[in-house]
């Protein structure tokens, strides 16, 4: 596999479907950003070797193969302090934010103070829709992606992330260049997905500027998805690597899929929604294996349109206030385990039961 490993594996004596696992997942994300990482320390340039460009979509696209323009992002937020940032980031650096509508799951806490300005500055913006959650009352990440999509109303694309990130300049016009560049090809639907480039917050603008540079804290290289090893509970755990210098003039194909980065059609809303009964692991293999059999074909963006913040340091996860020692009567891994099972076996059974009413079985 060409390019450079993100992450080294990070090595548990003795691997459990209990806590150990979740200590082997959650060191290995948490640290990923910083461990043998290779880049160079110099700011992004644009790619001249890049065969689609910024405006692909108005130069190359006849109009009446425009839909009306508008991209539905959905953004699943659990007590995160980079959420009101990363939207206006995105606003900012978008060609068009007039185009974008906003579906938010906002899970935040009474006592927290960073996010308030959601009722102030989004809920009376007509591009927002948000879903008001006390944390507290909150599922997990596959149930908010669900809910989320139930806001989706006729937009001609979607861009699925995390409240944590980054965006370049244009990027709105990067991914529907990108979408049309590849129907062009031949690829009714495509799909971009990845692990993307991260960045980490708490260096921004240290060199004075707020320029995208190692010294600020972001990576210069465009990453792509690999398969590191499957965890106890049967599921494929992925890890980024950076992309070779050839890989990096169009869109690359993508084995599998990120639930922190989806662009595509709208419609993949209602063709492909997220299983809400997941609680964190087989949900994107999950979604991977349904894309593709509804007729979307995966690729990795070729260049960094977006950094995504893989640490979290400092703030808390759905299962730090979700657990037993909360009231709830089981600590998430249990549920991890327990709804991937429920999922699995569910899904089996009614395979097995379709193939034996074809009486292919007796």
């Amino acid at each position: 596999m060409p390019g450079i490993k993100i992450v080294r594996k990070n090595k548990v004596a003795s691997v459990k479907r209990n806590e150990s696992t979740h200590s082997e997942v959650k060191e290995t994300l948490e640290n990923f950003a910083d461990n043998n990482i290779q880049s160079q320390p110099r700011a992004i340039s644009k790619n001249s070797r890049d065969k689609v460009g910024t405006y692909y979509f108005k130069d190359h696209v006849s109009q009446d193969r425009h839909g009306n323009g508008k991209i539905f992002v959905q953004i699943a937020s659990y007590r995160d302090h980079e959420l009101i940032p990363t939207i206006e980031n995105m606003l900012a650096k978008a060609d068009n934010p007039e185009n974008l509508t906003f579906g938010i799951c906002w899970q935040h806490h009474p006592d927290d103070e960073f996010d308030k300005e959601i009722y102030t500055k989004y809920m009376h913006d007509d591009r927002f829709q948000i879903i008001d959650v006390d944390s507290r009352r909150g599922h997990g990440t596959c149930w908010a992606r669900h809910m989320i999509q139930h806001l989706y109303c006729e937009e001609e694309f979607t861009l699925a992330i995390d409240s944590h990130h980054r965006f370049v300049d244009h990027w709105d016009s990067e991914l529907k260049s990108m979408y049309y560049y590849m129907q062009d090809k031949g690829h009714e639907k495509p799909l971009f997905t990845g692990y993307v480039t991260s960045y980490k917050p708490w260096l921004e603008n240290t060199d004075g500027t707020d320029q995208y540079t190692l010294k600020n804290g972001f990576e210069t290289e465009p990453w792509k998805m690999i398969m590191d090893r499957f965890i106890p509970e049967g599921a494929i755990f992925f890890l980024p690597t950076n992309m070779s210098y050839d890989e990096q003039q169009e869109p690359i194909p993508s084995r599998f899929y990120s639930a922190h980065f989806c662009f595509t059609n709208g419609e993949m809303c209602r063709e492909v929604t997220h299983d809400p009964n997941y609680y964190f692991h087989g949900e994107e293999i999950s979604i991977a294996v349904r894309a593709y059999t509804h007729g979307y074909d995966l690729f990795h963006p070729h260049k960094i349109i977006c950094y995504h913040e893989y640490t979290r340091k400092g703030r808390p996860h759905h299962w730090d206030d979700n657990n037993k020692n909360q009231g709830r009567k089981h600590d998430w891994w249990e549920v991890n385990e327990i709804e991937f099972y429920l999922v699995w076996m569910g899904k089996t059974l009614i395979k097995l039961i379709s193939v034996m009413n074809m009486g292919l079985v007796m």
